[in-house]
């Protein structure tokens, strides 16, 4: 799904002057001026450009890619372009499996020479370069390589520095639920992440975040606009001294953020503090999925359960039984959650008529339910027999083609909150017993 329809029209006013017409294209240059003034556009000249790209991950692709294009395109700018990655790391359970950095299989698949290195010590820029360009790296480049090259370096962080500086901003833009995310093109500074002259960046309050939109979507979104800024600030000099900043706290009134590395940690529910369905969607949309701890029938097991979806629902949509849930905090505190529990039919399945999926979603959950709940009550609404289980060896549950659904009310929760889970994780916590 291609997200922001809205940013190629913004970015391509700004910085794909080869695109545009030559009114716009004065216009253009005159909003460039505005936001990067370290240089007379006019009067810049820059020796050939023999580059060190240092990149790792997906948003680093799109820059080396561009580069690798202007080099082809105008090898009087880009002269030569060389690659440094991280070495493979450990991944997976038990740490057993070796994973390469996406940009590696990039700069492989370009036919550039690759430097493979966890650190710069005892090590020298390849002879020649005279531009350090760093994207999402993950290591700091310390200032005697930075003294080793003619201009330095610059690096594209996708925030409007100061703010959100940091190793993952999009992440953190995402979770605070900005309805925007930044682009600046900065130096590299010798002694600090992030704190380097910058160059370039989007009008405040920069592109917009298509609503819906996940983070690998996101992130491929603002790698193509920091790709197209990095190369049209190449073009027009920006990388030549001396330098003046150009940005400042972008959005008046929001305080400055830092942007940490997120961990798993940062994807258990907070059950005191998520406080409406935006809460979970939010981080669903960052993580994929939120995780919690629920407490099983004997009231002392534990099972790890992800929620995969959330959304807003109205009571007549929330039709089924009701179930009182106990969810466990890392801290050993609890807390109890009172809701229904119904079935969704799965996009991809023919959708059966109101009462059928009515009826069955109470099948389900009573069938769930009674895997693991010895305790609760043998009633249970009735259904016509046309609607009953199909039988299953391992689990009544897994046969039908329906999403289990959990709607939890609160006096915490805006709106009554939906959370897509497995039949296997359900069965497993609707033995805290019925409303």
């Amino acid at each position: 799904m291609k997200a922001f329809p809205l940013l190629s029209r913004s970015l391509g006013s700004l910085f794909t002057p080869d695109l545009i017409s030559r009114p716009t294209l004065t216009k253009s240059l005159d909003n460039l001026r505005r936001y990067s003034s370290s240089i007379d556009l006019a009067g810049a000249v820059s020796d050939p450009l023999r580059i060190l790209f240092c990149g790792s991950d997906t948003f680093s692709c799109a820059s080396l890619r561009a580069l690798h294009s202007e080099h082809a395109r105008n090898s009087k700018l880009v002269e030569a372009l060389e690659v440094m990655v991280l070495p493979p790391r450990r991944t997976g359970r038990g740490l057993k499996q070796l994973r390469e950095v996406p940009c590696r299989a990039v700069a492989e698949e370009l036919g550039l020479r690759v430097h493979q290195r966890e650190t710069f010590r005892k090590w020298d820029l390849p002879d020649g370069t005279n531009l350090v360009v760093v994207v999402s790296f993950g290591l700091f480049v310390p200032a005697r390589i930075l003294r080793s090259a003619k201009y330095g370096g610059v690096n594209v962080h996708p925030s409007l520095l100061p703010d959100l500086r940091g190793p993952a901003p999009i992440h953190h833009a995402m979770l605070r639920g900005d309805s925007h995310v930044g682009i600046s093109l900065q130096t590299l500074d010798d002694k600090a992440f992030d704190h380097g002259t910058v160059l370039a960046q989007t009008p405040a309050p920069g592109l917009p975040i298509h609503p819906g939109a996940s983070l690998h979507e996101v992130i491929d979104d603002a790698a193509a606009a920091g790709a197209e800024m990095l190369v049209q600030g190449l073009r027009n000099g920006l990388h030549i001294p001396p330098h003046q900043s150009v940005a400042g706290r972008s959005i008046p009134g929001l305080p400055l953020t830092h942007a940490p590395k997120v961990t798993k940690a940062d994807s258990e529910v907070d059950w005191d503090a998520w406080a409406s369905v935006g809460d979970f969607a939010r981080r669903i949309r960052v993580f994929s999925s939120v995780w919690t701890r629920t407490v099983l029938a004997d009231g002392h097991a534990e099972k790890r359960l992800l929620f995969l979806d959330a959304e807003e629902v109205t009571e007549a949509t929330a039709a089924g039984e009701e179930y009182s849930i106990a969810f466990a905090h890392g801290d050993g505190r609890r807390t109890q959650r009172t809701g229904q529990v119904f079935a969704r039919h799965m996009p991809s399945q023919p959708a059966p008529s109101a009462e059928t999926s009515y009826d069955v979603g109470i099948a389900a959950a009573a069938a769930a339910a009674a895997l693991t709940d010895p305790y609760r009550p043998a009633t249970s609404p009735a259904r016509p027999a046309s609607h009953s289980l199909p039988p299953s060896p391992t689990s009544p549950s897994k046969a039908i083609a329906l999403i289990p659904v959990v709607v939890f009310r609160s006096a915490a929760l805006i709106k009554p909150l939906a959370i897509d889970m497995s039949c296997d994780d359900l069965s497993l916590i609707l033995a805290a017993g019925r409303g």
